[in-house]
């Protein structure tokens, strides 16, 4: 689980996408060796619950000329 800087980070930098399909893949994996019984930790394949990190609508000036949200430094 990353934190809420490193969310941030990850957008500035765009690599959010890439980590997102890692751990999506990852999990994947993760819960067919759990159904398969090659795991050794039985509740590890319950979803955990979603946090609402922003609160903010978009506007056209948090877009910037590529189409990517611009995020500030602070």
């Amino acid at each position: 689980r990353h934190s809420k800087s490193e969310i941030v980070d990850m957008l500035r930098k765009h690599t959010y996408n890439d980590e997102l399909e890692q751990s999506k893949r990852s999990c994947t994996s993760h819960q067919t060796l759990s159904r398969t019984g090659l795991t050794n930790s039985p509740g590890s394949s319950s979803l955990k619950p979603r946090e609402h990190l922003f609160q903010k609508t978009v506007t056209p000036s948090d877009v910037g000329k590529l189409n990517r949200l611009v995020i500030p430094k602070q």
